[in-house]
């Protein structure tokens, strides 16, 4: 069980330390509302994770299936909302007022929000949590339940742990020049996440 847990840990390590949307819906928030802000999208971004394990759960109980086509189709509405996300950040990257203000509470609820959409929307923790995630599970030679329970408490550990290791080194480094910058940075390569993984998916479900 020991060795199946060390290569669980690396492999979401690994996992979560590549940057990605979910990284960057991170450093997106820390740049705009700082740490706070960056802890409401972990939390965010989390919450979708807990989604998608629930379903990966339901998957091994035999209540569903993953249906490869249906996972292409979800990932192909997870790019374009990639997409469409990023050009959002473009379209206010200059907003220096709106992140200069008082935090709100509504305000918190939106990034949380934002977060929890790039999450469930992600091809890319979509296809782990589908593939990568249920192995692991049936070789901790447990029970479902409990299996699932100690490899979500070790992922929700290891994601709040690197998500805001980004977050606050971002918190630490942004004056609202680099903010800007970080802002325009994290637009353009949401939208090229995006452009990848609707290329990609295009080509499964369209190209024989």
């Amino acid at each position: 069980m020991l060795s199946i847990l060390t290569t669980y840990t690396a492999t979401v390590l690994l996992f979560l330390i590549i940057p990605g949307p979910v990284n960057l819906a991170v450093v997106d928030a820390a740049s705009r509302r700082g740490l706070k802000g960056a802890l409401c999208a972990v939390a965010g971004t989390n919450a979708a994770s807990l989604c998608l394990i629930a379903a990966a759960g339901a998957m091994l109980a035999g209540i569903g299936s993953a249906n490869a086509r249906f996972l292409d189709y979800l990932a192909l509405v997870g790019s374009i909302y990639l997409i469409y996300y990023g050009f959002q950040l473009w379209r206010t990257r200059r907003d220096h007022h709106a992140a200069a203000r008082a935090a709100q509470p509504a305000q918190y609820g939106k990034i949380f929000a934002n977060a929890f959409a790039v999450g469930i929307s992600n091809p890319k923790d979509v296809l782990f949590f589908m593939t990568f995630f249920p192995p692991f599970v049936s070789r901790l030679q447990m029970d479902l339940l409990p299996a699932m329970l100690v490899l979500t408490a070790l992922w929700c550990v290891l994601d709040y742990a690197v998500l805001t290791a980004y977050g606050l080194g971002i918190a630490k480094l942004m004056t609202p020049p680099r903010q800007t910058a970080v802002q325009s940075l994290c637009a353009l390569l949401f939208g090229g996440f995006g452009a990848y993984a609707l290329w990609r998916t295009s080509a499964t479900l369209f190209i024989v």
